[in-house]
């Protein structure tokens, strides 16, 4: 079949790596793959120079604020490229805020179709019902569709009973989880230079106040004054390119600062890429997932955390409720001190 994925591409994004992965695991079926990738302009300091899928088939053709008619430079918009492909399937990788309006979206639709596509929609996130401008746009979304793809039973549900979305329409297709080569503590622990006597707690992904890090950290300092003296909390990742959220940060460092954390106890490590991401993996004790997302939608952050092969803790979010772990109510620090 000729698939055409409409994605962020080549940055620093959770979504364009799931559509990396994606477009990898069609490829090895058999399929022919074209990335509809949105221009890299759009986000300059975003760029990931290890991105798994650079050696994929992709066309700048696209841009969050301009919306399908944006070239790169003097190439191709989207609309021009599904004339010019005449996909199978066009299938466009869904977040909120990444498409200016309905109507562009609808635009993409009706040229798919013209020159004979299905268009699939996956769902990264699924809101609850609200009236107004967000009900014309999601219902616009699931008229346009004719298959919608969600990633939990949570978002299928939610597409049912709050957006009375037609069953036959939905397809639940968990995210899945990339297995990677993890190497033994010791092994990891000399690799980054990190003391073999400590007890290290692990988080991973973008910096977001969902995240729960501020709870871990006071989790964590209860823990170091009752009989876990030696115990590191690191947070493999940074801030979002596009939404750095530069305040939730002051927090986490004024939280960690009043809890009388030192910079060896709180790391936070800024983005790295696959290849030292192991190396956490493998030096940590424990990963905790303290999510608290408000959203349905799964975790592309957990699910790699899961290929680590470590015990997980983590609260009962509905984004992360596929994950096998170790489970506490979300908002509770005393419960997860006491895991």
């Amino acid at each position: 079949m000729k698939i055409g994925i409409v994605s962020t591409w080549g940055i620093r994004c959770g979504i364009a790596t799931y559509s990396a992965f994606l477009a990898q695991a069609l490829i090895d079926q058999g399929d022919e793959v074209l990335i509809l990738a949105e221009n890299e302009d759009v986000l300059p300091n975003s760029i990931d120079p290890n991105f798994p899928g650079k050696n994929i088939s992709s066309i700048q053709c696209w841009s969050r604020n301009k919306g399908f008619r944006e070239k790169k430079e003097e190439g191709f918009n989207a609309l021009e490229v599904i004339e010019k492909m005449k996909f199978d399937i066009l299938n466009i990788q869904h977040q909120f805020a990444l498409f200016p309006s309905i109507t562009e979206l609808n635009g993409l639709a009706e040229t798919a179709k013209r020159y004979g596509a299905l268009l699939y929609l996956t769902l990264h996130d699924v809101i609850p019902y609200q009236s107004g401008p967000t009900e014309e746009y999601f219902r616009g979304l699931i008229n346009l569709a004719d298959k919608i793809i969600v990633h939990t039973p949570t978002c299928k549900n939610l597409l049912l009973s709050a957006w009375q979305c037609p069953p036959e329409k939905i397809s639940l297709v968990y995210h899945g989880t990339k297995l990677v080569d993890v190497p033994t503590k010791v092994e990891a622990r000399k690799k980054l230079k990190l003391a073999m006597d400590k007890q290290i707690v692990l988080s991973y992904g973008f910096v977001w106040e969902s995240k729960g890090l501020d709870g871990i950290l006071s989790a964590v300092a209860y823990l170091k004054n009752n009989g876990f003296p030696n115990l590191t909390y690191i947070h493999a990742g940074g801030p979002h390119p596009a939404f750095p959220y530069p305040e939730y940060m002051k927090k986490l460092i004024k939280t960690a600062i009043r809890l009388k954390l030192t910079p060896g106890d709180f790391i936070i490590t800024g983005f790295i890429d696959d290849d030292k991401l192991v190396q956490y993996f493998g030096a940590c004790d424990v990963i905790v997932l303290n999510y608290a997302r408000g959203s349905a939608s799964a975790s592309g952050a957990a699910h790699r955390s899961l290929s680590a092969g470590k015990p997980i803790i983590g609260s009962d979010d509905a984004c992360i409720c596929e994950i096998p772990k170790l489970e506490f109510p979300k908002f509770d620090t005393t419960a997860l001190c006491g895991l």
